[in-house]
């Protein structure tokens, strides 16, 4: 099946051309996971070894990663693996035996062959470290220029004009910022360098991330994008930690089927369920370049246009709705907040999906669309 040139046809249907890249995805620590497992001769027992992680202690209430092929349904596959590091590894080595023993039932596994790329990862990471640090100081100048003017932050809350509300998305103007520093804050710290700023760099692609930094105070699921050679907070999901409560495997299983609502959607020609699956405020971006492509900036799909997307889309590429690729990965989730992304067709999603009145959706998207030979449809 011939395909239209993706960039040319969203340019003439949505003057949109997303960006053209290979998403070099999954934790760096992965690779080192699969080493260690080698080197003490436990490699046939992946799936006991996950399920020992999946039973250690993570805090904040966040939950394993989850991966899991969701289109079509006779593909279903899951991996679980953790968010963060490895610092877990020897004891869960040693109990993975006893875990075979017990009765658990080994499922093959593949090693992912990509890796973040380090360059990306120490970047990302220098810029959250560095925004942590910036709000231990009080500096607004530093925190402006680490997130992009234009950048999508996001709270859920129950909160209105100080009085109690429903539950609501309430945007973080750009403008905030200027409070850092203020009376009154309560991220200020008298000894900054001794604030908590742990970073996890979940997935990196061309000129886009999904990481995790965690304050003091809060947690922001974080997207970040490259701009003019400068990595910036494009899109966050804030998270104050004392409501960050457990995922439930019902929330996680409600995650993944949002999400495979939303791609199927778009391979269904079904724009209706596509907006179904996502917040009428939704942010939608990829990032492009203009002039001597030196210049960046964004194109956005809004919720009105995320319909009309959906209605068009599959209309031009035919990509197969049982059997185009459809594979998730829940990089965190508590109760109420998630980091995922999704590989599809011939593109890929980052997003930060949040519950609102019992019910998950879609908030904030970066995506990359993918160079023609790497579709899978």
């Amino acid at each position: 099946m011939t395909h239209p040139p993706w960039g040319q046809w969203f340019e003439s249907e949505c003057s949109r051309r997303p960006s053209l890249s290979s998403p070099r995805g999954t934790e760096s620590w992965r690779m080192a996971f699969f080493q260690a497992r080698c080197v003490l001769g436990l490699s046939v027992l992946a799936h006991p070894v996950e399920c020992i992680f999946a039973a250690c202690d993570i805090p904040l209430g966040s939950s394993l990663g989850e991966r899991r092929s969701v289109c079509p349904e006779g593909l279903n596959q899951t991996r679980r693996t953790p968010m963060r590091s490895l610092a877990r590894l020897a004891c869960v080595s040693c109990l993975a035996l006893t875990t075979l023993a017990a009765g658990a039932q080994a499922q093959p596994q593949t090693a992912d062959p990509r890796l973040l790329d380090a360059d990306i990862e120490s970047a990302v990471t220098d810029l959250l470290k560095g925004y942590a640090l910036d709000r231990y100081e009080g500096d607004a100048a530093g925190l402006k220029r680490a997130v992009h003017h234009d950048a999508a932050r996001r709270l859920v809350t129950d909160v209105y004009w100080g009085q109690p509300s429903d539950e609501w998305i309430r945007p973080l103007a750009y403008d905030l910022l200027d409070a850092a520093g203020a009376p009154g804050d309560q991220n200020k710290r008298t000894d900054p360098q001794n604030g908590t700023d742990e970073v996890a760099v979940f997935d990196t692609a061309t000129v886009s991330a999904s990481a995790m930094v965690e304050m003091d105070r809060t947690i922001e699921l974080v997207h970040a994008v490259e701009f003019e050679g400068e990595w910036v907070i494009a899109d966050a999901l804030v998270i104050p930690k004392e409501i960050a409560g457990e995922a439930s495997d019902e929330d996680r299983a409600q995650i993944e089927q949002l999400i495979r609502d939303y791609v199927v959607g778009f391979y269904e020609i079904d724009g209706d369920k596509v907006q179904g699956t996502c917040h009428s405020g939704l942010s939608k971006r990829s990032v492009e370049h203009a002039g001597n492509g030196t210049m960046g900036y964004f194109r956005q799909i809004t919720f009105e246009e995320i319909r009309i997307l959906g209605e068009t889309f599959n209309r031009h590429f035919n990509f197969n709705p049982t059997s185009a690729r459809c594979e998730v990965e829940i990089y965190y989730a508590d109760d109420k907040h998630a980091a995922a992304k999704v590989l599809a067709a011939s593109w890929f999603d980052y997003f930060h999906i949040a519950k609102v009145e019992g019910e998950w959706t879609i908030v904030n998207i970066i995506f990359e669309g993918l160079p023609e030979d790497q579709w899978q449809g």
